[in-house]
């Protein structure tokens, strides 16, 4: 808010508003499950309020107010302390609050203030640590532009400077086939040339997923095709500047009641090859193997930082590490998974696994590497090397 240099008057005009919009979508019937800052836009000037992504939002008539306090919790949760102050968020509910009142024409039934700020409140800490709502605080000065441009739809969206260069029509081979075709668990992979000369892995997916249709509309959830997934990882490791291949597009699109067709596109950095092949060379000198040993280490401590861990059913063709002249990177979005919370115990089990098989001396290369500053900590160094050096 602060780029449109919003007087004290005009920012609390604009709190009112949102609590306003909200209480009168809810009061309609309409469930916002994705509600976050990131959904939210704003026009201060008419002070408008709109809200996208809306797959998951049925409408059932009546909204519970548990679910509302969940998530208005979650907006508080995900809103940047420097976009809004303690000032501002209390204005946004007690205006929700007045609304809701306003609607109905009396105040019974709707919880006191001062209860559904508690409320509000106690259903934002429990989400506060959550790495995707962590990246969303996140101050704008250190967020990296993640823009796109979607050119048919969710079928196919791609980086603004890929647009051009995109062929026409949209939709086409090798993104999808031209009859629904079913592929490998792992996708079906080709490298694809485009006009202005990048080149790019397309993987392909064919999923059928009734289950988890069932369960994501169950819980409120959108679903994701793995196309879009991968996507949705690759920016994930953009945000919190960890190197991977860049997203070029992706897509997804359905072809039947339970069969969804979808695609991503990634450039991989250049003359980057598998960690594995890397270290397995006998002519690499050692004071290089011990260097990728160590940034190794600070990568994957990288990963959990942000939330995310290897994935263990990640194939061959998915590489958690590759390696260049550039240094290590994530090899792929499919050797990698989010996850919500990522204690110690989970955080020695990756270590232990990507140390396994090497050398006492290696593995306790990694280990520092993880460790970074804190391996001056004695007792912290002598604790995690015990766990993980075997």
């Amino acid at each position: 808010l602060d780029e449109f240099r919003l007087s004290e008057a005009e920012r609390k005009a604009l709190a009112t508003r949102i609590g306003q919009s909200l209480a009168e979508l809810h009061e309609a019937g309409f469930s916002t499950p994705e509600l976050a800052a990131k959904h939210l836009f704003l026009r201060p000037d008419v002070l408008a309020v709109s809200l996208i992504d809306w797959q998951s939002a049925p409408t059932s008539g009546v909204v519970p107010f548990e679910n509302r306090v969940r998530w208005l919790g979650a907006l508080t949760a995900t809103l940047a302390d420097e976009l809004a102050t303690p000032a501002d968020r209390l204005r946004v509910v007690a205006a929700y609050r007045r609304a809701v009142a306003r609607i109905r024409g009396t105040s019974k039934g709707v919880p006191k203030l001062a209860a559904l700020v508690t409320e509000c409140e106690y259903q934002a800490a429990r989400v506060r640590d959550r790495s995707s709502v962590a990246a969303q605080r996140q101050p704008l000065s250190s967020a990296v532009p993640q823009r796109l441009v979607w050119l048919a739809g969710e079928s196919v969206v791609v980086t603004p400077d890929l647009a051009e260069s995109w062929p026409k029509p949209a939709v086409r081979a090798p993104y999808y086939p031209a009859s629904p075709t079913p592929t490998p668990a792992g996708g079906q992979r080709e490298w694809v040339t485009f006009a202005d000369g990048r080149k790019g892995v397309v993987v392909r997916f064919h999923t059928v997923a009734r289950v988890g249709r069932l369960l994501a509309a169950v819980r409120e959830r959108p679903w994701r095709s793995p196309g879009a997934t991968a996507a949705r990882i690759l920016f994930h490791l953009q945000r919190h500047g960890i190197p991977a291949p860049a997203l070029l597009a992706f897509g997804q699109r359905t072809v039947s009641k339970a069969a969804t067709e979808s695609f991503v596109v990634a450039e991989p950095p250049a003359d980057s090859l598998p960690l594995e092949y890397r270290l397995a060379d006998p002519a690499l000198p050692l004071a290089q193997r011990r260097a990728l040993l160590s940034e190794c280490g600070r990568r994957l401590r990288q990963l959990h930082d942000a939330g995310c861990r290897p994935d263990p059913d990640r194939t061959a063709n998915d590489p958690l590490f590759m390696t260049s002249t550039a240094g290590v990177s994530v090899g792929s979005p499919f050797a990698v998974r989010l996850s919500k919370r990522i204690g110690d115990r989970a955080r020695r089990l990756d270590l232990g696994e990507w140390t396994d098989g090497l050398s006492q001396a290696e593995q306790g290369r990694i280990v520092r590497g993880y460790l970074g500053a804190e391996w001056d900590d004695r007792a912290a160094r002598k604790r995690w090397l015990r766990k993980v050096v075997s």
